[in-house]
C-alpha cells in the first residue's frame, strides 16, 4: 500500500530520533521514517513525520498518541499528513547542519557586530569583505528592527567559524572601509546574533501581512498566536461571535497559519479591539474538545517591539 503520514507536535525540542522510535517500539518504525522538523534558524521545532505503511498501525498510533502526555508534561497532538510535508520538514534538517545556535556557542567569542554600514549593503559585500575568513553557515545576519524601510539596513552581526578568525578580523584597524565607508567592528555574542535573526524573520512574516493591513488600521488590530493547526475560519468567528466579525476582519496567511496557528485580528473600533484582548485572555479557545490558551496582543505593540514596518 501507498505510505500514510502522520505529523506529531509539541514534543520538546531536546527530542531525537531515538526517542521516537523508542516511543512506538511496537511499530517497529525504521529511522529513515521519522524526520524531526527544524524552524528557520535551524533550530527543532518539536514537530515530528513519520512514515507508515500499514494501515491498522497507522489508526491505532492515533488512537494511542493522539493528546498523549510525553515525559508527563507534554501534550502531544497528531495530524494526518502527506508526503510533500515529510519531504518539506526533511530538508529543514539542512538549517541545523553547522548550527550556530548551540550551547558551547554561547561562550565561545566567534561573533562581531558591525555597523555604521552602507545603507544599501548586501550579504555578498560583507561575505567580500572578510573572503579571508571563514563564516559560520548562514553567519551573517542583518539587523531589520530598525526604523525605516527594509533596505537601510546599517547593522549586521557575523559569526565566525573559528575564535581565531573571529580575533583576527576583529583587529582590522586599518582595514574597515566597506564599499567607500568606514564601519565600525565590535565584539557580539549569542543573543545579540539570535536577536538579529528573530529580526529577519519578523520582517518576512510582517511584510507578507503588511500586503492585507494598513497602517491605519495597525491601532485596532490584535495579533494572536496558538490556534490548533486545522482550525477553521468559521471556529474562529464563532469564538469572538459577540464582536460581529467576519472572514473579511481575519489577517493573515495560508502557511503562517498553518505553520505556527497565528493571525491578526482587524477590529471595527479600538474599543472593540481592547475588549476583545480582554475575553481572549481571560477565555481559551475550545476546538474539537481541545482546550487551547492563546497569546494575545495589540499589534502595535508587536510591531514597535521590533520597530516594524509601521513604525
Amino acid at each position: 500500500m501507498n505510505p500514510l503520514y502522520l505529523r506529531f507536535k509539541n514534543f520538546p525540542d531536546y527530542i531525537v530520533k531515538q526517542d521516537i522510535i523508542d516511543l512506538l517500539d511496537n511499530y517497529s518504525i525504521p529511522e529513515n521514517d521519522i524526520v524531526l522538523s527544524y524552524d528557520i534558524f535551524g533550530r527543532k521545532t518539536g514537530d515530528v513525520i513519520i512514515r507508515i505503511y500499514h494501515l491498522t498501525s497507522y489508526k491505532d498510533i492515533i488512537t494511542t498518541y493522539n493528546f498523549y502526555y510525553f515525559n508527563e508534561k507534554y501534550i502531544i497532538e497528531l495530524f494526518e499528513t502527506n508526503e510533500n510535508d515529510f519531504i518539506s520538514c526533511k530538508k529543514s534538517i539542512e538549517f541545523s547542519k553547522n548550527n550556530v545556535y548551540t550551547h558551547e556557542n554561547k561562550i565561545r567569542k566567534i561573533f562581531l557586530k558591525l555597523s555604521k554600514l552602507p545603507m544599501n549593503v548586501k550579504e555578498e559585500d560583507i561575505k567580500q569583505f572578510f573572503k579571508n575568513y571563514t563564516l559560520a553557515e548562514n553567519g551573517i545576519k542583518f539587523n531589520k528592527f530598525l526604523k525605516g524601510s527594509t533596505n537601510n539596513i546599517n547593522e549586521a552581526v557575523i559569526a565566525f567559524q573559528s575564535e581565531n578568525d573571529c580575533l583576527d578580523a576583529l583587529n582590522r584597524e586599518n582595514e574597515r572601509i566597506l564599499n567607500n565607508q568606514i564601519i565600525n567592528l565590535n565584539e557580539s555574542s549569542l543573543d545579540e546574533y539570535e536577536n538579529f535573526a528573530s529580526s529577519e524573520a519578523f520582517n518576512k512574516w510582517m511584510k507578507i501581512i503588511s500586503e492585507k493591513i494598513s497602517a491605519s488600521d495597525v491601532q485596532r488590530s490584535l495579533y494572536l498566536r496558538g490556534f490548533p493547526l486545522d482550525v477553521k475560519l468559521n471556529d474562529i468567528l464563532n469564538y469572538l461571535k459577540e464582536f460581529d466579525l467576519t472572514k473579511n476582519n481575519l489577517i493573515f496567511d495560508e502557511k503562517i497559519l498553518k505553520e505556527n496557528g497565528s493571525l491578526i485580528i482587524k477590529f471595527y473600533n479600538e474599543d472593540d479591539c481592547n475588549e476583545a484582548k480582554e475575553f481572549i485572555t481571560l477565555n481559551n479557545f475550545e476546538f474539537v474538545g481541545r482546550v487551547k490558551k492563546l497569546y494575545v496582543e495589540n499589534l502595535l505593540v508587536v510591531v514597535n517591539k521590533g520597530n516594524g514596518i509601521y513604525s
